[in-house]
């Protein structure tokens, strides 16, 4: 079994020092954000092996905020490709990762992330997945997360439709249920 959490970085400064995107940082909600899903995280033994993260300071900050509550032995991978990167650059990274890994957290950007989980994510079945599934389509916010899991061996064998969202929860929906 594989299971990818995907998790947009918190919510950050309308522009940045240097007037450059990548370099926009969190406010303190964000960074409260970022502590409330990777608390959530750890309560849930949401743990992943890997980390992989885009080049961005918003996305960088938010590793760095879960990773520290999450624990774990890896240290997160930056990578310039996947600043602002599209879905389907993120699904090809997913199928070229080692099959000795058996989870992976996906740090990025909207519109990339949430139609990412969108396309892996197959139609439940059932009363609670449905309304997990329906909050998915409604917004991917800034610090969401959405955890899928899929019945393979190998992440090439990953494919759109496919994954089972075992979970999505959203820094809003932490607090109304606090």
């Amino acid at each position: 079994m594989k299971r990818v959490f995907i998790l947009r970085h918190a919510k950050t400064e309308q522009e940045s020092a240097s007037g450059r995107d990548i370099d926009r940082r969190l406010v303190d909600e964000g960074r409260q954000a970022a502590s409330a899903i990777g608390a959530y995280m750890k309560r849930c033994n949401f743990v992943p092996d890997a980390i992989v993260c885009s080049a961005a300071a918003r996305t960088k900050e938010t590793v760095e905020i879960v990773h520290a509550l999450t624990g774990g032995g890896t240290r997160p991978v930056v990578r310039h490709d996947l600043y602002l990167a599209e879905s389907k650059k993120l699904l090809s990274l997913l199928r070229s990762l080692d099959d000795n890994l058996h989870s992976i957290l996906l740090v990025g950007h909207n519109p990339g992330v949430a139609e990412l989980a969108l396309a892996l994510a197959a139609r439940p079945n059932d009363a609670t997945g449905e309304e997990r599934h329906k909050r998915l389509r409604e917004k991917f916010s800034t610090c969401s997360l959405a955890v899928i899991a899929f019945t393979v061996v190998h992440w090439s064998k990953i494919k759109p439709g496919r994954g089972d969202l075992i979970d999505f929860m959203r820094p809003k929906d932490l607090k109304e249920t606090d």
